[in-house]
């Protein structure tokens, strides 16, 4: 026997299966070898051919070079051929959309010489407004009213908007057409406008304040995946109760973290949410993290309007409705009051809309109610840099925001009826500051987005229209694809079918025949499930017409409590009717004198009451006038003939 082990087969367990002579395990070790090096071979030419089909369509030597080959494929026009600044796209589609009126230059209040501030500027305003993406424009319509907001994936193929129409809309960069037509709509929280919506980091959540006091994290295709756990109303410190008591006013996804939000309320808290947090209550609803509370001057909670992360994602910073604003460090758990605090940062009776950070974390806008906009900085936290005035706000969500390169500022102005118009306001943050443009519409401008990605200027406006500023050679993608997909149209051949059509029911076995009223009233009355006829009787009633026969219990009952006397009726009559009975056979007293006194006697006198002697010693009549004996008739106590006396 050969004792060489490394010719025995063994299983994974290491236990010998057949002992194998050296040439077969030579030739089975080849066959092993070929065919590893086979799929070796196959995976390379693979790796090949994948290359080589790359290559035909991203490179510029594509055979797709049309529009409408792409279009066919449903890729972008500017597929397979990079993104560079001179692209230029259809002329005669951007001419549809090209703004009639031109963008208006810096209109500052005259001087008295009848010149303006813009007179002395070297830099020209025109110039700088046409190199901005404002000189086409695209109008979305689907809302019947105003945008409240709306924001942008960071995938940059849908878009949700949010209206005051209670509705969240979803709108598909990829497979919208030139009808510009939204492909889901909800409402999140029936009959509430909706105040907020924002998509988180990965895609796979948009964040929803809708006007409630829970704040509801959805899918992308509008199903609910959290709901925020509403709060305790009659807790007088909001720390001890795990949700908001009052109207959320607007919530931010974390800058950097994909499972924290933050969110505002009117019961004047700042919350931060984590989705792998606890969930509380029966209904496992999503409990803060932390709670951050904001005050007045009078050391009392105020409601809180807006709010929003720095960019490093360690501060937040409220606006609150009495115009103040206030700072929290969001990493170093609760806070019992903010670390930074400016309570003349706008007047008390403007409330703050919107704040937006600068890159640098440092910097940030104000918008308020007061008509202006300020410029602050967090290390100097008491004084803004820059004031901007006779900015009109009437609506309090009026958003700010900044360009790419941050080196322009935009934001929405309210609209006043029969006096002013709504507008969106351009100023630049390198040469002083000043306003180098607006445009006009007859409505306001509440929500405003600068997409970096795009080139392109969303704003949300109180007409119900989404609107898209952009420039042929400077904006790409986005809308811009969408208006080059045709809508489909059907034509009068699509409504036939080659195929025949099978209708089973039409078939005289199945086919019910048309009937006159009476038959199918008779019909139906035959019916007993269309009818609901009660159950007939098993027995014919009597000649008295009393139903005889198998009774029900309830019958039973009835007949019973019918048939029995009852002396609730006449409880005089029924003592009298125990009268014969008791004189025939007695059973209490009368038994115990039949041998000392078998004839009762009875002692009638008795003690009568006072009033009754003192009726029957008194012998007048009754007056004529009242009937009484006693009565109160002036005729009788006064005078000198009385009616009655006792003499009569």
């Amino acid at each position: 026997m050969n004792t060489d082990h490394s010719l025995y087969r063994k299983d994974k367990k290491g236990r010998v299966i057949k002992n194998i002579d050296k040439d077969k395990l030579e030739k089975r070790t080849e066959k092993k070898i070929e065919r590893f090096n086979r799929k070796k071979l196959e995976k390379k030419q693979l790796k090949e051919l994948q290359k080589k089909l790359e290559s035909q369509v991203y490179l510029e030597n594509t055979q797709i070079e049309s529009s409408d080959e792409l279009q066919k494929l449903g890729l972008p026009t500017h597929f397979g051929k990079g993104i560079s600044n001179n692209y230029v796209e259809d002329k005669e589609i951007h001419n549809l959309f090209q703004r009639e009126d031109k963008t208006e230059a810096n209109e500052e209040e005259m001087n008295s010489d009848g010149t303006n501030e813009s007179d002395y500027m070297d830099v020209d305003d025109t110039k700088v407004i046409e190199n901005l993406p404002v000189t086409h424009e695209i109008v979305i319509e689907g809302h019947s009213r105003a945008i409240s907001d709306f924001d942008i994936n960071h995938a940059h193929s849908r878009f949700a908007s949010g209206s005051l129409d209670y509705s969240v809309k979803f709108w598909d960069f990829t497979t919208m057409t030139e009808s510009l037509e939204y492909f889901r709509s909800f409402e999140p929280i029936e009959s509430h406008p909706v105040v907020n919506v924002k998509y988180s980091l990965n895609d796979k959540h948009v964040l929803i304040c809708a006007g409630g006091v829970q704040p509801k994290v959805f899918s992308p295709e509008g199903r609910v995946h959290y709901e925020c756990v509403r709060g305790d109303m009659y807790m007088t410190d909001m720390a001890n109760t795990h949700g908001h008591t009052s109207m959320v006013t607007q919530s931010q996804w974390h800058p950097h973290n994909e499972k924290y939000f933050l969110s505002s309320s009117l019961d004047g808290t700042v919350r931060v949410w984590d989705l792998a947090g606890r969930l509380v209550g029966l209904d496992r609803q999503l409990g803060h993290k932390t709670l951050h509370k904001a005050r007045s001057q009078k050391y009392t909670k105020i409601g809180v309007n807006s709010c929003t992360w720095n960019i490093d994602g360690n501060l937040c910073i409220g606006g609150c409705t009495d115009g103040s604003l206030q700072l929290w460090e969001t990493d170093k758990g609760n806070s019992v009051q903010p670390k930074l605090i400016n309570f003349s940062a706008h007047k008390a009776e403007g409330e703050i809309t919107c704040i937006k950070f600068f890159k640098d974390s440092k910097k940030f806008l104000s918008r308020a109610q007061d008509h202006t906009m300020k410029l602050w900085d967090i290390r100097k936290f008491d004084t803004p840099i820059y004031t901007w005035d006779n900015l009109y706000n009437q609506n309090y969500k009026i958003q700010v925001d900044l360009s790419p390169d941050e080196k322009f500022i935009i934001t929405g102005t309210s609209s006043l009826k029969k006096e002013s118009r709504g507008a969106l306001k351009l100023f630049s943050t390198e040469d002083e500051y000043k306003q180098i443009g607006q445009i006009k519409y007859d409505s306001a401008v509440i929500a405003v987005k600068w997409d970096p990605t795009f080139n392109q200027i969303f704003l949300g406006c109180s007409d119900s229209k989404i609107r898209v500023l952009y420039k042929p050679d400077m904006s790409y993608g986005g809308v811009l694809d969408s208006i080059k997909r045709k809508a489909k149209t059907y034509e009068s051949s699509d409504m036939f079918l080659e195929k025949p059509i099978i209708t089973p029911y039409s078939l005289s076995q199945f086919k019910l025949a048309f009937l006159n009223k009476d038959k199918e009233r008779k019909r139906i009355r035959d019916d007993p499930a269309a009818s609901h006829k009660p159950k007939e009787p098993l027995f014919s009633p009597d000649r008295q017409g009393k139903m005889s026969g198998i009774y029900t219990l309830t019958q039973s009952i009835i007949r019973a409590i019918n048939e029995k006397p009852r002396p609730e009726d006449d409880s005089r009559e029924q003592v009298i009717s125990y009268d014969p009975e008791a004189k025939k056979n007695p059973e209490w007293v009368t038994p115990a004198y039949l041998k000392t006194q078998p004839k009762p006697l009875f002692d009638y006198t008795g003690e009568q009451l006072e009033g009754h002697e003192y009726l029957a010693r008194n012998r007048a009549p009754k007056c004529l006038s009242c009937g009484m004996k006693f009565c109160g008739c002036a005729e009788r106590r006064t005078g000198d003939n009385p009616v009655f006396s006792v003499d009569k």
